[in-house]
């Protein structure tokens, strides 16, 4: 990222009205880490300006190239990190490749030793394609001894350059089900749980009241505003910074080093994408049954899939919302005590059997207050 983006990121963004106390920066673009820590350093400087205002910093990374001074970086700014990992080696040797075309497995390993030596925490990411349905027992266990402060389960997308998923079948859908059902049915069995994300989230839309649940991050303007290294800024889902239209052109909707941030948000292109983004938010609410799940989709997988951002279902709305949460919802039924019923509090017992753990859930992760500042 260019200097004259970071200072303009801090003057236009943080050192605003527009900065909130919880607003995180998040570095999640490639691999983050291969610019080096000095210049995270230098850029964390320019972006608080010596205000305090930058309380939260996140980085999206493989871990490979973590070594001592990136450790001491973690350290002294407080910025947590989630690692990118599959899960097994040979699950994740298939599809994560350094540019010489061999695993990153074993450097990925070397770096949460080091994050764990350093004491400092770590969550992380793993994307789920169709070589993981076979294995939800091997992965849970993977990540059990892995013992990460939060998992997360990425379903592959047809977005970007990976213009297919390998999951986007009719035939998976009952295959991705099982999968959920099986990790949650381990997780709710074990007597030291896991924090996993999808699992929080539908625990969340259960004890949460019927219409609380307005929206995600994704489809309400401001709440995510993603930056590219030169300045070209991207609202609602951060995949939209590199999007690609027909035309040739990006799917950005102004530059940072050329307009004000209250410019970009009243721009004709803002305005009218964010018409169209409400549009197939409300068909999502009056058609769907998982919108207290979902919040209305993600914008970028509409547009990716259709074309279009004024439209409901997609086929990562099927596979990453539906079919994730009918098996984890399964596995909640079966954990529950043969003997409760309605009207012994189901939702009291859920949450004291099946979810110890619930006292620390927020509302669904998905609708969660934060703003995210997505710097590429």
């Amino acid at each position: 990222m260019l200097v004259p983006v970071l200072r303009r990121v801090a003057t236009e963004i943080i050192q605003s009205e527009y900065w909130r106390p919880s607003s995180l920066v998040l570095w999640h673009a490639g691999e983050p880490m291969s610019i080096g820590h000095d210049w995270y350093r230098n850029a964390h400087k320019i972006l608080d300006g010596g205000t305090g205002r930058v309380r939260r910093i996140q980085f999206q990374s493989n871990a490979t190239l973590l070594d001592e001074p990136w450790i001491e970086l973690l350290s002294e700014s407080k910025a947590g990190i989630g690692v990118s990992v599959d899960g097994p080696e040979w699950l994740h040797n298939l599809h994560r490749k350094d540019r010489s075309g061999r695993g990153t497995f074993d450097g990925a390993m070397r770096g949460v030793e080091r994050l764990k030596a350093a004491g400092i925490p770590f969550t992380v990411i793993a994307t789920v394609t169709r070589n993981s349905l076979d294995a939800p027992d091997e992965i849970f266990d993977f990540f059990h001894a892995l013992r990460p402060q939060k998992l997360a389960f990425s379903i592959e997308e047809a977005e970007g350059a990976n213009v297919r998923s390998s999951l986007y079948e009719i035939e998976t859908m009952s295959r991705v089900e099982e999968f959920f059902r099986q990790i949650a049915t381990r997780n709710f069995a074990h007597a030291d749980p896991l924090r996993i994300r999808e699992i929080e989230g539908v625990i969340a839309g259960l004890i949460s009241p019927v219409g609380r649940l307005e929206g995600s991050q994704e489809t309400q303007l401001g709440r995510i505003v993603a930056i590219g290294a030169t300045g070209n800024v991207a609202l609602f889902s951060p995949e939209l910074l590199t999007t690609v239209r027909g035309d040739g052109s990006y799917e950005t909707v102004g530059n940072i080093l050329q307009q004000t941030l209250s410019e970009i948000f009243a721009s004709d292109a803002v305005l009218k994408q964010k018409e169209l983004i409400e549009f197939g938010v409300r068909l999502c609410r009056n058609t769907c049954g998982f919108f207290d799940q979902c919040g209305g989709g993600s914008p970028a997988n509409k547009l990716f899939e259709t074309g279009r951002y004024d439209v409901n279902e997609t086929w990562y709305c099927r596979i990453a919302r539906q079919a994730t949460v009918r098996g984890i919802e399964v596995a909640i039924q079966q954990a529950m005590p043969k003997s409760s019923t309605p009207e012994m509090g189901n939702l009291g017992v859920l949450k004291r059997r099946v979810a110890p753990q619930s006292s620390h859930i927020p509302p669904n992760p998905r609708h969660s207050k934060q703003q995210l500042i997505i710097l590429q």
